[in-house]
């Protein structure tokens, strides 16, 4: 095999087997050494799954990640303000259509796009809230609609 390989046009050897057969593995990358390309190792099977984990060095040993450990405040941080961003991109790419589920309310009903009412929650806490109309369209049917809960300040 290292004779074939040898004269051929392989610019890296990528070997695929289960990590228990480790023996095995251990004998075949002593035989591959001789050769001059990288020599790269493709975990399969079961055992496979723990290299798809994070992993570090710990002095001599390799320590596996089981769990990731609370987010640090800069960390907490900096995914708060990713959240707020996308969350504001999406809602003023969405302005537009929103805007003409209003007006097409408007036509198609008579009172507001927006409903008011207060709600009695948890504690017995009276809050205002404010949700998209549902109103009835053409030939007696039901809009097909979607439930937006905004909390209003009064």
């Amino acid at each position: 095999m290292i004779e074939h390989i040898h004269g051929s046009d392989i610019e890296e050897i990528v070997v695929g087997a289960d990590p228990n057969r480790w023996p095995e593995l251990r004998s075949l990358a002593a035989k591959l050494r001789v050769l001059p390309f990288p020599v790269s190792f493709v975990p399969l099977g079961t055992a496979s799954e723990i290299f798809r984990r994070p992993s570090r060095e710990l002095g001599n040993a390799i320590c596996v990640e089981l769990q990731r450990g609370p987010l640090t405040s800069f960390e907490h941080a900096a995914k708060r303000f990713i959240d707020v961003l996308f969350a504001g991109l999406a809602l003023t790419a969405l302005l537009p259509l929103l805007a003409i589920v209003a007006v097409a309310i408007k036509l198609d009903s008579p009172g507001p796009a927006l409903f008011r009412q207060k709600t009695l929650r948890l504690q017995r806490q009276i809050l205002p809230n404010s949700q998209i109309s549902h109103h009835v369209g053409p030939r007696g049917r039901p809009l097909r609609s979607f439930k937006l809960s905004l909390p209003t300040k009064e």
